[in-house]
């Protein structure tokens, strides 16, 4: 089941990414609920993707790196992933979550 998983993670944290880059890049709005909304739907992107990258590692600390599948892509995946949004949060302060484990 492990290895199913480390091979669907990749595609999950595309997915995720690509969601959060669509609201990002979204003028923000005039109306004060739509700002919300919209900073909201940032927030939860991020800490979806964070939720993403902290499965992956945990199952590759369990998966052996030697017969895993991909295990060095998946954690390639993974420093790349953290590094985006280490470098979104100080470009983009007002969507971040306060989280401070990057």
């Amino acid at each position: 089941m492990r290895s199913q998983l480390l091979q669907k993670l990749p595609t999950m944290l595309d997915a995720a990414i690509e969601a959060y880059q669509r609201i990002a890049e979204t003028p923000p709005s005039d109306d004060p609920k739509l700002f919300a909304a919209s900073q909201t739907a940032a927030k939860a992107a991020l800490a979806h993707i964070e939720q993403i990258m902290d499965l992956a590692e945990s199952a590759l600390k369990k998966e052996d790196a030697q017969t895993g599948p991909g295990s060095g892509e998946i954690e390639s995946l993974l420093k790349s992933a953290r590094l985006a949004v280490a470098q979104d949060r100080r470009d983009h302060p007002e969507a971040g979550d306060g989280r401070t484990d990057e």
